[in-house]
Order: C-alpha cells, then sequence, then structure tokens
C-alpha cells in the first residue's frame, strides 16, 4: 500500500490554563475510529472486538515507543506550558473519577443483566 497523509479536524475545548480538553479529545478521536471500523465488521469480525484488537496494538506500540504522552496546549508557544500543563490535570482529577466511576456502574449493570 502506498503512504498518504490525511489530515484530521476536530474542534477542542480550552481550558481556564490555555490546555485543550484530551479527555474530549479522545472521546471524539475514538467516535471516529469507530466510524471507520464499522465497514470491516460483519458476523465474522464483530467491529467492538475489532476496535479491541487494534486499541491494544496501539497501547503496545506506545510503550514500545517510551509511552509518550500528550497535554497538548491550545496555542503554540504557550507561556508557563509545564506549570499549566500540571494545573490542567490536577484540575481534571476529579472528571477523571466520575467518568471511571461512571464506566465501572454500567459494566457492573451490564453484567448483572441490568440492561
Amino acid at each position: 500500500m502506498k503512504k498518504r497523509t490525511v489530515r484530521l479536524e476536530f474542534t477542542a475545548l480550552e481550558d481556564r490554563h490555555g490546555i485543550v480538553d484530551g479527555l474530549a479529545l479522545a472521546r471524539a478521536l475514538i467516535a471516529e475510529a469507530h466510524k471507520l471500523l464499522v465497514p470491516y465488521a460483519g458476523p465474522d469480525a464483530p467491529c467492538g472486538e475489532i476496535f479491541d484488537i487494534l486499541m491494544g496494538q496501539a497501547f503496545t506500540d506506545n510503550l514500545a515507543d517510551g509511552m509518550p504522552s500528550i497535554v497538548m496546549p491550545a496555542e503554540r508557544g504557550l507561556p508557563d506550558y509545564e506549570k499549566r500543563a500540571r494545573a490542567h490535570l490536577v484540575d481534571a482529577r476529579d472528571r477523571v473519577a466520575a467518568l471511571l466511576a461512571e464506566g465501572r456502574e454500567t459494566q457492573r449493570r451490564y453484567w448483572n443483566g441490568e440492561r
């Protein structure tokens, strides 16, 4: 196959620290990835399973690359970036905790047949 550069454009929210909301952006990227996988799905290839396999491969690649992580500034050259990034992550702790609690509760209800 021939390599091509594909540019995707997303709208992102910027917090009071000048940092992009990585949780919301990741959710939007995942939603688009799901749309890309649907055409490949079928009776012998459930979309969720394909997604899980590709996600596992991507996570493995990230680990092999030294687990790069991104806290994305809304603008290049943001002054005091490191300080702002740390403050952004501190502010996000409650959102992350709520996200985990919601996801775990959804899984609990699913596995207990409470759909």
